[in-house]
């Protein structure tokens, strides 16, 4: 179910695939973290032993990804921008803001992005492009759409990275004392077995 889901993800709305993206997986606190750039096909090679026990490790996954196996900044491309919404001490104000927000975009552009409860401190917002960009029109996107969140301060400014790994939705938050589930919250709530580009 995991890996089905893994997949899914990893080609995007735009169903490109099989591609070069930079996968990341740590244990609990983020230790051991490990990244690799592999395809779709190709990861569960590398991350075997994780993949099997995936409940028991983060999950990261890089929105740039390549056709070649080229990878850089001049190399890679993106079908989606992640904007992260936090507040470390009342994760309901970065919700609030990320919906809201998801909303706003929605109702501009047409384009339904994907709110995800990180299970902590607030949500990720991705939004999918209907086209893949370069890395120099990804920072012009991010930086123009980042303008329609109204409290700047929840934004989290190390996002805006061309190989930051943002987490795999539906998979486990787990920090050094705690574990939580993440979850989908917008535009519907729904799970790996029943996760669809359609939503």
């Amino acid at each position: 179910m995991f890996l089905n889901f893994l997949r899914t993800w990893w080609c995007g709305p735009l169903n490109i695939c099989p591609i070069y993206r930079e996968i990341g997986v740590s244990r609990r606190g983020n230790e051991s973290f490990a990244r690799e750039v592999v395809t779709d096909v190709s990861v569960e090679n590398f991350f075997r032993k994780e993949v099997r026990a995936w409940r028991r490790f983060n999950w990261y996954l890089s929105n740039a990804f390549s056709i070649a196996g080229d990878w850089g900044p001049d190399s890679v491309y993106f079908d989606r921008l992640s904007i992260d919404l936090d507040s470390p001490d009342d994760k309901s104000r970065a919700i609030e803001e990320a919906l809201v927000f998801a909303e706003e975009i929605e109702s501009i552009y047409g384009a339904k992005p994907l709110v995800v409860d990180t299970g902590f401190k607030g949500a990720h917002v991705h939004i999918f492009l209907s086209d893949f960009i370069n890395w120099g029109d990804y920072q012009i996107l991010y930086r123009y759409m980042v303008s329609y969140v109204s409290n700047k301060e929840l934004i989290d400014k190390n996002m805006l990275q061309w190989n930051r790994l943002v987490r795999i939705p539906l998979t486990r938050n787990i920090k050094s004392d705690e574990a939580r589930d993440t979850k989908i919250i917008y535009p519907v709530e729904v799970g790996m077995k029943d996760f669809d580009w359609r939503i």
